[in-house]
């Protein structure tokens, strides 16, 4: 077991070096670099430390051989996206004619002011319709925690509606953005007004989704952005821009361990304490990463060819069709992971990259799927190359960062639900705001 331990940490320390040589070479924070950082720490690191220090107790029978093997795969999947991302940002990915205009046409930031304020107009309206089928907005807040573990269940037909909320998000970025990144002062008054009622509206969507993590999220992509900008535009010193960030990463970390206190502060509940180390509370917080891995490798080898590719493929091509429409919904892979762990615990247990793709198609699908998602990613780093101006500069950093997550929260509905409102807001901008 320690020669598995010490595998798998290395592995992930090897990643991030060579991410950290990359960062210093080319001098951009590339989609690259958000995908294969997550990857070497969630697919990596954090399995090597539960071997050595987590509780293992939710994997039946466990050996280490099969915990040899779950090493075994997790290398085959890195080697596979790094080749999937080579070929997706090598020189021979041009960009189309068409696609190279509409990418200029970005750089113009046209319209931003009303841009944001048709996102946030479409946003509190979904809130309201969403909220209403809980008894408004306050109970949602209030039920959050109810609601997303499925204990109550919207009384009306809006709960699509959530899905568009966090258009917001987007507007307070993009405000942002304009106003504290790009110093554009024009309208400054306006700007300032929607940039608050953007971000109240993203902070009352976070706890009506009782997001611990997403409330991180939230605050270290405008971080992200500056520090992007700061470092590939105005050239501020790496090692400065690492000590912000190593300051910044550790407050998010502290304010998504004590957010489940806030939410319990504001629903009047009391406030739970806690005498458990950092690694603890990280192991504890992510434990799901090694034994979705490791159930996922019993459940192949023990089953045979029971691929689960086609629930996948499915569920995430009709991913954004509100349930009365979508002509068919199959078990969710995650839901599939969850009866398998079997620990009497309640929602979902979420799996990473490479679990996914084991379920998916076994031993083909680590070779094929770790493959085509980098090279989309690797594409999409093309498409957004050397575009600052505030529309590049909020969908790249956003988008980046949402499909680096997913290599620790994967599967193609997930995926697909967690960039709906990027790539919608994206097409308002793109087929209506930017051509008035």
């Amino acid at each position: 077991m320690p020669i598995i331990i010490i595998l798998y940490i290395l592995t992930g320390c090897c990643v991030l070096g060579i991410e950290a040589r990359k960062l210093v070479r080319i001098k951009r924070i590339t989609f690259g670099i958000f995908g294969f950082s997550f990857f070497a720490i969630f697919c990596c690191i954090i399995p090597g430390l539960t071997l050595w220090e987590g509780d293992l107790s939710r994997c039946r029978n466990h050996s280490e051989w099969y915990a040899f093997i779950t090493y075994c795969i997790t290398l085959i999947a890195c080697i596979m996206a790094y080749f999937g991302y080579s070929v997706g940002s090598s020189n021979k990915s041009r960009i189309s004619h068409e696609n190279r205009h509409i990418l200029l046409s970005m750089n113009k930031d046209n319209n931003i002011t009303l841009f944001a304020t048709a996102l946030l107009v479409v946003s509190v309206i979904s809130l309201y319709l969403y909220s209403s089928g809980y008894g408004g907005i306050m109970q949602t807040m209030l039920k959050g925690g109810q609601i997303r573990a499925s204990f109550i269940h919207s009384s009306n037909s809006y709960a699509f509606f959530k899905h568009l909320i966090p258009l917001s998000i987007i507007a307070s970025l993009l405000i942002y953005t304009d106003i504290f990144i790009k110093r554009k002062t024009k309208l400054l008054f306006l700007k300032l007004i929607l940039f608050i009622l953007s971000f109240i509206i993203s902070i009352i969507y976070i706890t009506a989704n009782d997001g611990r993590m997403l409330a991180g999220i939230y605050i270290l992509l405008f971080i992200i952005i500056a520090i992007k900008y700061k470092f590939e535009r105005s050239h501020t010193s790496l090692k400065k821009l690492l000590i912000i960030t190593s300051i910044v990463c550790t407050c998010i970390f502290i304010l998504i361990i004590e957010s489940e206190n806030i939410f319990n502060a504001f629903r009047g509940r009391e406030s739970i304490s806690s005498d458990n180390t950092a690694l603890d509370v990280i192991l504890t917080e992510f434990n799901f990463i090694y034994v979705s891995l490791y159930t996922s490798v019993t459940y192949i080898l023990d089953y045979g060819s029971n691929y689960l590719i086609i629930n996948d493929l499915v569920n995430g091509l009709f991913a954004w069709l509100p349930t009365s429409l979508k002509p068919m919904v199959l078990d969710d892979v995650w839901d599939y992971n969850t009866i398998l762990i079997n620990d009497g615990g309640y929602g979902q247990s979420p799996v990473n990259i490479v679990a996914q793709s084991f379920y998916d198609l076994g031993i083909l699908g680590i070779i094929i799927i770790p493959f085509a998602y980098t090279l989309v990613m690797g594409k999409l780093d093309c498409y957004f190359k050397n575009n600052y101006s505030t529309i590049g500069l909020v969908f790249s950093t956003v988008l980046a960062f949402y499909m680096g997550k997913a290599m620790a929260y994967f599967s193609l509905y997930n995926l697909m639900m967690n960039i709906f409102f990027i790539v919608l807001s994206w097409y308002i901008y793109k087929l209506i705001v930017s051509r008035l």
